[in-house]
This record gives C-alpha cells, sequence and structure tokens, in this order.
C-alpha cells in the first residue's frame, strides 16, 4: 500500500456537523449538548484515536474495505472531486469494540455490508473514557484526484479515505 494520503478536513473537529452525540446512561431523558471547546480533553483524544483506527481500516487491503472503497470511487461527481462526505454514526462497547455503525443507507447493499463489515466487530486501541457520550459520528469521503482502488487483486491499494470527527456533544 502507498503511503497514507489521509488528510483531516477544514475544521476538523468543528465542523460538519460531526460530533460525539449520544445519552451517557440510561438515567438520561434528554439528549446533551456540549460545545467542542468545553468537551472533556479526553473524550477529544479519543475521538480523534477512535477516527485514526476508523481510517485505518476503511484503507486496508481487505476486501470489505477495498470494494467499499471502490464503491465511493464511482460516486464521484468527477475525478478531480471528492466524493461526498458520509457520515458515520459509531456506538463504542465499554470495552472498545465498535457494536454497530449507522449511515445513510448507500444505493448499492452491498457496499452498506462492506462499510459494515470493515468496522463493526472491531476493537479500538482502548475503552471509551468514562461518560463519554456516543455514538461518535466521522464523516468520510475519498479525496479528489485519487485513483480507483484495485479490487480484484493485492496490488496497487492507495490510501484514498478522509476522516473527520467532531467535538459537538448533543
Amino acid at each position: 500500500m502507498t503511503a497514507s494520503r489521509f488528510r483531516r478536513l477544514t475544521g476538523a473537529l468543528a465542523g460538519l456537523a460531526s460530533g460525539l452525540v449520544g445519552l451517557s446512561g440510561a438515567a438520561a431523558a434528554q439528549p446533551q449538548s456540549v460545545a467542542p471547546s468545553e468537551a472533556p480533553v479526553a473524550w477529544v483524544r479519543y475521538a480523534e484515536t477512535a477516527t485514526q483506527s476508523i481510517t485505518a481500516w476503511l484503507e486496508e487491503d481487505s476486501e470489505p474495505a477495498t470494494a467499499f472503497r471502490a464503491y465511493l470511487h464511482q460516486t464521484r461527481p468527477a475525478e478531480d472531486q471528492p466524493t461526498p462526505p458520509l457520515v458515520l454514526k459509531v456506538w463504542i462497547k465499554p470495552d472498545g469494540r465498535v457494536d454497530r455503525i449507522d449511515f445513510t443507507p448507500l444505493a448499492d447493499e452491498s457496499a452498506n455490508a462492506n462499510l459494515r463489515a470493515a468496522i463493526v466487530g472491531r476493537t479500538l486501541g482502548s475503552a471509551p473514557p468514562r461518560g463519554m457520550l456516543l455514538p461518535l459520528r466521522l464523516a468520510i469521503q475519498l479525496e479528489a484526484g485519487e485513483p480507483a482502488p484495485v479490487v480484484s487483486t493485492g496490488e496497487e491499494r492507495s490510501s484514498i479515505v478522509t476522516a473527520e470527527a467532531g467535538t459537538t456533544l448533543h
């Protein structure tokens, strides 16, 4: 695989209405909101680490990751433009395992399945910080000008997914 070409989108950790969203425990009846500047440092660091892990999973040479990137490549408006961002909601179990993801379904059911296969059930480096609001929201997209991934062989894969995590807590 070539050197990573990942980059954070402009306004990482603050833009694209991304963020860590959810309830902190069963007792909470209404979603809570925390401004990015007021989010605990541990939550921000965890979101960054989780984003890096999920980005790496989507960059792998595995069949689901490669097939998913190939599908995203087909959704480009033009070769010199990135794909539209896809917002993922990621729920993480107390042991750090990704329990489930949610996203606006893609037109191709196999792409939906490949995205889930590349992420769900995998373990992040550590458990979420105590009391962290979930789900974590990430926006992913293929950068402009990146070549289409090779699906059928194990050769010439490129790192072409951009990811952003936000810290807006609801």
